[in-house]
C-alpha cells in the first residue's frame, strides 16, 4: 500500500513539475525587453504569424482572425509613433469584416533602458466606417530575430502575445513552424496559455492589399495603378478575359455572355461608383446589375485599392438581397485597357477590360492572352478556365456593336 501511495505521489510531482512555469534563468534570455535606444527597429511593415491571448475573449477573437498586418512609423515631429493595425476576420469560411486601428503613441523622452509605451489615442474603423472605441492599450517590445517583431499588447479587457515577421518573409510557413517551440517557451515565461494559438497560413490576404509577394520578374506586369487621380479608371469598359481562384468563381464565369462596367466619380473626392451589368448564357434576356459605391483605403501606400461601402443588386430591375463585400486592386496596363482584381468574401477574380469601342476586335485580344496568363501566374490565379469575350454578345442595356448603340428602354 505504501509503495502504491509513493508511486502515485511521484506521478503527481512529475505532473506538477511538467506544468510548472519555467525557471527564471530559463526565461531571462527569451524575455529581454527591447532597449529604448533600439526602438527604431520596430518601424516598418509586419505580418502576424503566431499569437495567443491570456483571456477567453481574446482567444475567441484570434479564432476568427485570417490575417493581421501592422505598420509602425515615426511622424515628422520625431516624437509620435503611428501604429496602424488591419485585421481581416473570417467566419463560417467567409471574409466577414476588416477592422483597422489607427493608434498614436509617443516615443520615450528619456534614455531609460526600456519602456512600456502607452497608446495616446485610438481610432477604429470597421469596413471603412468609424466605430466607437473607448478602450486603451499599452505595448511592451522584446528582443527577437532581425526580421521579427515580438510584443505584448494589453488593454482593459484583453492581453495578447504577438509574433510578427517582416512583410516579405511572411509567406514562408515552414520556416515559421521551426520557431513554434520558441514561441511557446516565451508564452510560458510571460504567463500566457499557448494551446489555442493563431497561426498565419502564409496565404490569407490583408485588408488593404494582397499578401502575394511580387517577384522581380513579375513586377513590370503587375505594377500598381495609382488612383491619386481616380479619373484614370473612369469610363465604360467591356470584360474580354477573366479567371477566378475558386470553383464557384469558375462556374460563374463559365455562364457569362457579356459583362459591361462603368466607373465614375461621386461628389466625395475619395468615392467612386462602379456599375456592372452581366448577361448570362441561357438567360440572354435576363440582366444582373451591381451598383457599388467604393472608397479609397486609408493608409494604402500604392493608392491602387478601392473598398466597397455599399452594394445594391438588381435582377431585371427587381432588387435582390446581397450581403457580400468587395475590394478592388488596379494595375497598370495598356492605354485602352483596364486591369484589376476583385475580391469578395469567398473568392477572387482577375479581370481584363477593353475600352468600349475597341472590345469587338477578338483577333487583337488573342494576341494578349499570353500576357494575361503571365499576370495570372504572378498574382496566384489559375488560368486554365478563362472567360473569353466573343466580340459579339450584347450587353444588358445596349447593343455591343459600336456603330449601333441605341439605348434600350
Amino acid at each position: 500500500m505504501s509503495l502504491a501511495k509513493g508511486t502515485v505521489l511521484l506521478l503527481l510531482l512529475a505532473a506538477i513539475s511538467c506544468d510548472a512555469a519555467p525557471a527564471a534563468e530559463e526565461c531571462a534570455p527569451v524575455t529581454q525587453r527591447l532597449p529604448t535606444a533600439d526602438l527604431h527597429q520596430i518601424f516598418g511593415h509586419w505580418v502576424l504569424v503566431w499569437s495567443v491571448s491570456g483571456r477567453e475573449l481574446g482567444q475567441a477573437l484570434l479564432g476568427k482572425l485570417a490575417s493581421s498586418h501592422v505598420e509602425f512609423k515615426l511622424d515628422n515631429d520625431n516624437k509620435t509613433i503611428d501604429y496602424i493595425e488591419r485585421n481581416q476576420f473570417v467566419e463560417h469560411g467567409k471574409h466577414d469584416s476588416c477592422t483597422s486601428y489607427f493608434i498614436k503613441m509617443t516615443m520615450p523622452s528619456d534614455d531609460a533602458e526600456h519602456h512600456t509605451i502607452k497608446c495616446d489615442s485610438i481610432q477604429v474603423e470597421k469596413d471603412g466606417a468609424p466605430v466607437v472605441y473607448n478602450d486603451t492599450g499599452v505595448v511592451d517590445f522584446y528582443k527577437t530575430c532581425s526580421d521579427c517583431l515580438l510584443m505584448t499588447y494589453t488593454t482593459q479587457t484583453h492581453k495578447y502575445l504577438l509574433f510578427y515577421k517582416k512583410e516579405g518573409s511572411h509567406p514562408d510557413v515552414e520556416q515559421h513552424k521551426a520557431h513554434h517551440d520558441d514561441h511557446r517557451k516565451v508564452a510560458e515565461c510571460l504567463g500566457f496559455p499557448h494551446n489555442q494559438p493563431f497561426i498565419y497560413n502564409g496565404k490569407a490576404d490583408f485588408c488593404h492589399k494582397s499578401s502575394i509577394l511580387i517577384s522581380e520578374e513579375c513586377r513590370p506586369a503587375v505594377t500598381p495603378l495609382s488612383l491619386a487621380d481616380p479619373s484614370v479608371i473612369f469610363g465604360d469598359w467591356v470584360l474580354v478575359w477573366s479567371v477566378s481562384d475558386h470553383d464557384e468563381g469558375h462556374d460563374l464565369l463559365s455562364k457569362v455572355s457579356s459583362s459591361h462596367v462603368e466607373f465614375k466619380g461621386l461628389p466625395n473626392d475619395h468615392a467612386v461608383q462602379l456599375t456592372e451589368r452581366n448577361v448570362y448564357i441561357g438567360s440572354l434576356h435576363s440582366c444582373t446589375t451591381y451598383f457599388v459605391n467604393m472608397t479609397k483605403v486609408s493608409g494604402d501606400a500604392d493608392q491602387n485599392t478601392l473598398r466597397s461601402v455599399s452594394i445594391r443588386v438588381e435582377k431585371d430591375g427587381a432588387p435582390v438581397v446581397y450581403n457580400d463585400t468587395g475590394v478592388v486592386d488596379f494595375y497598370k496596363t495598356c492605354s485602352d485597357c483596364l486591369l484589376m482584381t476583385y475580391k469578395t468574401q469567398t473568392h477572387k477574380y482577375l479581370l481584363f477590360y477593353k475600352k468600349e469601342g475597341s472590345h469587338p476586335d477578338v483577333e487583337q485580344h488573342k494576341t494578349h492572352h499570353d500576357d494575361h496568363k503571365k499576370v495570372a501566374e504572378c498574382l496566384g490565379f489559375p488560368h486554365n478556365q478563362p472567360y473569353i469575350y466573343n466580340g459579339k454578345a450584347d450587353f444588358c442595356h445596349k447593343k455591343s456593336a459600336p456603330a449601333t448603340n441605341p439605348q434600350q428602354a
